[in-house]
């Protein structure tokens, strides 16, 4: 059926993956355009995607990302990235016009957990002192502790004031962590703060979902939650 296809059971409920990603995206992406559109006279603006994937705002929020003047970088393995760029030219989005042509979204191939990727980011022309989005989506519950706090040091040196940090989290008792997660936060804002980020919004997806009349599964999914955290300083030692 359509609910086996697109959930995945969680004792005697079907939780809808579907209304999952809709709010998940909804959220991020008037986070992202608020934050762009208000900075819009500022010289330059950045969109950094962390573990991009399959993610496709380059295009879906492209003509907002070119009337703001941001640069996009897409950071993901090397191979990641290459075969991406296979798979959207095969459904018609090229790549090549965004990076070779229209020159405004890099993509970043690197190892997260090699130290010295955020190199690579500045060789691409990331600037330090340009205001930035960091997305983390669908991320932190697959890092360790200690590759989170490594990762959040970095965007915390890159970042310039204002910068915002926009994740998703899971927490303990979320009823369909996978194995594979191994970090977990009933608190974003105090994981985030030692960076010098301050919180702009946490929400339940739920809660997100009734703000967008969303009919999402709220037993479920308060488990999860979103969140947008801006930077207030640049910490030397974090």
């Amino acid at each position: 059926s359509f609910k086996s296809l697109f959930g995945f059971v969680v004792g005697d409920s079907i939780v809808p993956v579907l209304s999952l990603v809709a709010v998940r995206t909804r959220y991020i992406d008037d986070h992202i355009e608020a934050f762009l559109t208000s900075s819009s006279g500022e010289m330059n603006s950045q969109l950094v995607i962390i573990g991009a994937g399959l993610d496709a705002r380059p295009f879906r929020m492209g003509e907002m990302l070119r009337s703001t003047n941001t640069m996009s970088f897409e950071v993901d393995f090397p191979g990641m990235l290459q075969e991406k760029r296979r798979i959207f030219q095969n459904c018609g989005f090229s790549y090549s016009k965004l990076i070779d042509q229209e020159k405004r979204v890099k993509h970043v191939g690197v190892d997260l957990s090699v130290p010295g990727w955020e190199d690579e980011l500045l060789a691409q022309g990331f600037q330090k002192e340009a205001k930035t989005v960091w997305l983390l989506e669908g991320l932190t519950g697959y890092l360790t502790d200690e590759e989170l706090k490594q990762l959040l040091g970095i965007i915390s040196e890159s970042s310039a004031e204002s910068s915002l940090i926009i994740a998703t989290w899971i927490t303990p008792d979320n009823p369909t962590k996978l194995g594979m997660h191994r970090f977990f936060t009933n608190d974003p804002s105090a994981v985030v703060k030692p960076f010098g980020f301050v919180e702009v919004d946490v929400s339940p997806l739920g809660k997100a979902g009734k703000h967008y009349n969303r009919n999402v599964d709220t037993k479920s999914f308060h488990t999860y939650l979103l969140s947008c955290h801006r930077k207030e300083k640049r910490l030397l030692n974090v």
